[in-house]
């Protein structure tokens, strides 16, 4: 399971880019004319037109990762003589030292990148407010640190927290909490903690059993928080819980097999914005039937792509972006069963591999990466989406 999973999703969501083909280097000289132009194929509902924003660095391990409001991207570099680090270092740390993590403007070329990591960086995350860069680094000594760099003031911040291993960090909304995963040595011992930014206390989530394995914080504008529960044979469940409450309350059953942590980090890695626009659905990747799905939080029933895609993004509640080897699909979700098997409905809107990093369904853009002949490096587009004939 674990090895067709790999092969499968990663391969193509961290998007590994050696061996393009004539048309995908062919599409990627087009777009770096720097001309708004069409890259795309015609539909009759829309089609994409792709603007030429910068070269960045692929290390081919996580995709990089736009603020909230489509100014930053971070992402992270590895040095090109190094070996290239398994999946699972982002569990660890083990195989990250040639790996540090920049940023750069999307839309001034006048800032320059600007590195916030040396080494052993992963776990980007910007703030909900665009003005911190939150992150998961280890030093030469393998200790692993929460850092916060504050893109005005050029600072970064460490933050311990006694845990030897730490992943999927998320600010809260008011920027000043964080959650996170951690652990000692075992993956399954995984908890979520709230690190509360001011007074450096630590509070856990409340376990649903003794032996469950926690995993994926993400926050709510309420304050509250979703979170996986991993739970031996009964599977995935997403939990709501608010810091502060004794218990956490089952919303939902994600997977129905044994998940362990690494399969949680699977479930989510080619999806860059889980929770739709208004934090009705939730989006992941089902490892047992190998395509996306989008799950009403709060009724039953689900709604699953396609297989074959290796990206997916909310563009507004009803709508998902999705990139595959051939060509980036804007998908029209069904509003309920009557819709009929037909449904989800896909456009075609680019063609080649692209996979969308950002969203803004109000300016009807997205921000996209792309391959480049060069296997370490993307190219970053701004896509418009244009109602057509």
């Amino acid at each position: 399971m674990r090895a067709a999973v790999t092969c499968g999703v990663i391969v193509l969501c961290t998007m590994h880019l050696a061996g393009d083909t004539g048309r995908d280097r062919e599409a990627a000289e087009e777009v770096n004319t720097g001309a708004i132009r069409s890259v795309s194929h015609r539909s009759v509902r829309v089609q994409g037109v792709a603007q030429y924003v910068a070269p960045i660095p692929n290390a081919r391990l996580q995709l990089p990762v736009v603020s909230p409001d489509g100014i930053w991207v971070a992402c992270q570099q590895r040095q090109i003589e190094s070996p290239q680090p398994a999946i699972d270092s982002l569990m660890t740390g083990r195989g990250l030292e040639a790996v540090s993590l920049w940023f750069q403007s999307t839309v001034d070329p006048s800032f320059p990148p600007r590195r916030v990591a040396d080494r052993g960086a992963c776990w980007a995350k910007w703030s909900p407010n665009n003005k911190t860069l939150l992150f998961v680094a280890y030093d030469e000594d393998d200790n692993c640190t929460i850092r916060l760099h504050d893109v005005a003031a050029n600072e970064t911040r460490r933050l311990g927290t006694g845990m030897r291993r730490m992943m999927m960090p998320a600010m809260h909304v008011a920027s000043d909490r964080v959650a996170v995963v951690g652990f000692d040595d075992a993956p399954a011992t995984a908890r979520v903690y709230v690190v509360d930014l001011k007074t450096r206390d630590v509070m856990p989530a409340p376990r649903q059993s003794t032996n469950s394995t926690q995993s994926r914080p993400l926050w709510l504008t309420d304050g509250s928080m979703y979170f996986l529960s991993l739970d031996g044979e009964r599977g995935a469940s997403l939990m709501h819980w608010k810091p502060g409450q004794r218990e956490a309350r089952p919303v939902r059953t994600i997977h129905e097999k044994e998940t362990t942590l690494y399969d949680s980090m699977i479930m989510f890695h080619g999806v860059p914005r889980p929770l739709s626009p208004g934090e009705q659905q939730l989006m992941y990747f089902d490892l047992a039937q190998r395509r996306f799905r989008t799950l009403p939080i709060k009724a039953s029933g689900d709604t699953p792509l396609q297989s074959g895609y290796a990206v997916a993004m909310w563009h507004g509640a009803g709508h998902v972006l999705a990139g595959r080897e051939t060509s980036l699909d804007l998908i029209q979700l069904p509003n309920d069963a009557s819709d009929g098997p037909d449904a989800p409905r896909r456009t075609r809107v680019l063609d080649a591999t692209w996979a969308p990093v950002w969203s803004d369904p109000v300016g009807q853009q997205a921000m996209l990466v792309g391959r480049t002949p060069d296997p370490n490096r993307f190219n970053l587009v701004r896509m418009y989406l244009i109602s057509g004939q």
